[in-house]
């Protein structure tokens, strides 16, 4: 008996042996998109379907890194720093396992969300207006914006401080009420993480306001401009656009790092006074749309437009990585709304020119007042002339010739007052709706609320003339592919990277595919048609982007939308499609990439109609089930885990 369980083992030795050896020894990476709970939902999935190809076990993963951005860090915090996550979704026996897990976690999400005291509820009292009689029930919008306005009394309008509690009632209830108090330094990564980095995609705001007390009794504020002191002059120069901000947690420490480190070693702060009531034109030279940004820089000296004083080096976020936890982390990769911050003007100015672009474009200018005058005039005009001739005045005495004059000329009057009316309204609302817009975007500018939509980089407390704020990782990057690549190269040297070739694994999850926004975020990585002239690295704004960034081009081979169309394989019955890409590093210095290393690139995609944005006890009713039913198809799939296999070797 003993013998024959010897036997037994020495020959699951065997082929353990032969199975490692069998395997291939390239390094494997893994990015995640963003995308809210549904990222976050998704990636369970994916890593579940990880463990089935082989790639995560109880004790350890195939993954030398793993970056991610947005909702998908929401997913990677619990992944490296809590084992009851592990466990209760790496390694789930069963799709079913991670369906009921998924309606349990968002279970505590419906209960914080419905959890409201009566301060709150006075405060977002919508009786006035369900007793309108315009309110429908059956389209019970009140009651959608009513669970929006509790959530955010609740937390007080503070990014930072929901995601702290969403995840808290979650991790709780999961097993690890400690969970949001873990700091993200290496040595808390749970076992089976423990030799894979942890690479959270965040943007650091090229300038921010401190907000005074007394705000609504002063004309100018105290503007924080983020850049850096030139060489060889008594200039400065500050940055215009986003700039990368990833936090790394790896065997050699927990840093930020940033996307300037290629242009000083320090980035300095500087103040200026700031207007405190908005204007456009205070804005123009940080390249509103659809302005040139592709210096980056504004420089500044004392006749300079902008007249700053230095502050100093910008002070490490959240009192150094000793300090910063895994909320912070999470909080910053995810703070979607932070363009929304009118402490945030730079990237709120350049977000919302959009709009101001858009009612331009479609305004109608006097030519077009003009000529729909005339069509609506002669329209009117012919109308005018039937009904008095056939259809109008029941005239006896009149002979058929007089009624033709008669229709003639009311129907001339008719048309031109027609004519005149349609120009007139056409040419006000060419003059009310950007005076609306405008005044809109100036009384959210003047208004605190939604300051910490975006999160001041030491967070819980305030933020001084040596700090800003950072918002969600996806105005960098949303597959988080760059600080992936160029972290790798990093850590084993840009010599050891210059022919080697590493395999990344890229797992995205979209409403609908087909969308510029869609294209671009994979696009930007090669040399494609919206980046013909721009250098990697240099400054851009991209399609169906809000805001320019740092171009992060890699890839010297070329790629546009139908390549990358044709590239996609479905996988049948499903709405998953895969692809396979290969690339080609070119040097991008903001990035930390270095040319000539090769990146063979497996797609997961999964197109799934659920909205990023899942807020308000309705919405999270709505979207539990689909949510859940989503991660149990993905782990469900053997197809994906087969064509996982058959990538990673």
């Amino acid at each position: 008996m003993r013998m024959l369980a010897l036997q037994k083992l020495l020959v699951a030795l065997f082929f353990f042996f032969i199975g490692v050896s069998a395997q291939d020894d390239t390094d494997i990476i893994w990015s995640s998109t963003g995308g809210g709970w549904r990222a976050m939902f998704a990636d369970i999935g994916y890593v579940n379907v990880f463990q089935q190809a082989g790639l995560m076990t109880h004790n350890s993963t195939r993954f030398s890194q793993v970056s991610t951005v947005s909702g998908g860090s929401w997913f990677s915090t619990q992944l490296f720093f809590s084992p009851e996550f592990y466990n209760q979704t790496v390694l789930a026996e069963t799709p079913d396992d991670l369906y009921d897990f998924v309606v349990s976690w968002m279970n505590t999400y419906y209960n914080i969300s419905t959890d409201v005291d009566d301060a709150t509820r006075s405060q977002c009292n919508t009786t006035d207006l369900k007793a309108s009689e315009n309110y429908d029930p059956e389209r019970d919008v009140v009651s959608v914006l009513q669970d929006i306005c509790y959530l955010l009394v609740q937390f007080d309008f503070d990014w930072a401080l929901f995601i702290q509690e969403m995840m808290r009632a979650a991790s709780t209830d999961f097993g690890d009420p400690s969970f949001v108090d873990t700091i993200a330094l290496p040595e808390n990564r749970i076992e089976p993480m423990q030799e894979a980095d942890l690479l959270v995609q965040a943007a650091l705001v090229p300038a921010s306001r401190v907000r005074p007390d007394n705000y609504g009794e002063v004309d100018w504020t105290t503007g924080v401009y983020f850049g850096h002191d030139n060489d060889n002059d008594d200039t400065a120069s500050l940055f215009t656009v986003v700039l990368s901000a990833a936090y790394i947690v790896a065997d050699t420490g927990s840093r930020f790092w940033y996307g300037y480190e290629d242009k000083t070693s320090e980035l300095q702060t500087y103040v200026a006074p700031t207007p405190a009531k908005h204007s456009w034109s205070d804005w123009e030279d940080f390249y509103l749309w659809q302005g040139d940004p592709t210096t980056g820089n504004l420089e500044i000296n004392n006749t300079a437009t902008v007249k700053a004083t230095s502050k100093g080096i910008f002070r490490t976020p959240f009192g150094g990585s000793e300090e910063t936890n895994v909320i912070q982390v999470a909080s910053i990769s995810s703070a979607a709304g932070g363009n929304g911050s009118p402490l945030s003007p730079v990237v709120y100015n350049q977000m919302l020119s959009i709009g101001v672009f858009v009612i331009e474009e479609n305004s109608v200018k006097t030519v077009w007042r003009v000529l729909a005058g005339i069509a609506a005039g002669v329209g009117a005009t012919i109308v005018g002339y039937f009904v008095v001739s056939y259809v109008g005045f029941n005239c006896h005495l009149c002979e058929k010739p007089m009624s033709h004059k008669m229709g003639i000329g009311i129907g001339i009057i008719f048309g031109a007052l027609i004519g005149l009316i349609t120009g007139l309204f056409y040419g006000l609302g060419s003059i009310l709706i950007p005076t609306i817009y405008d005044n809109g975007v100036g009384a959210i500018y003047k208004n605190s609320t939604f300051d910490n939509f975006a999160i001041c980089s030491q967070w819980p407390n305030t933020c001084a003339e040596e700090d800003g704020f950072l918002i969600d990782g996806w105005f960098i990057d949303n597959p988080a592919v760059v600080i992936n690549v160029g972290h790798y190269q990093q850590k084993i040297g840009a010599t050891e990277s210059k022919g080697k070739t590493v395999k990344l694994i890229i797992t995205n999850t979209n409403e609908e595919w087909n969308t510029t926004f869609n294209y671009a975020q994979y696009l930007q990585y090669f040399s494609t048609y919206f980046n013909n002239n721009i250098g990697p690295g240099d400054f851009l704004w991209a399609p169906g982007y809000w805001a320019p960034f740092r171009s992060p081009q890699i890839f010297e081979e070329y790629l546009d939308q139908k390549g990358l169309d044709d590239l996609l394989e479905p996988v049948p019955n499903t709405n998953f499609t895969t692809a396979l890409l290969t690339g080609t590093t070119i040097d991008n210095p903001s990035f930390g990439v270095t040319a000539g290393m090769s990146v063979e690139i497996l797609l997961l995609n999964l197109n799934e109609n659920i909205t990023t944005f899942v807020v308000g006890k309705q919405a999270v009713e709505k979207f539990t089930d689909p949510l859940a039913n989503m991660t149990r198809s993905i782990a469900a799939s053997e197809v994906l885990v087969q064509r996982v296999r058959d990538f990673v070797g």
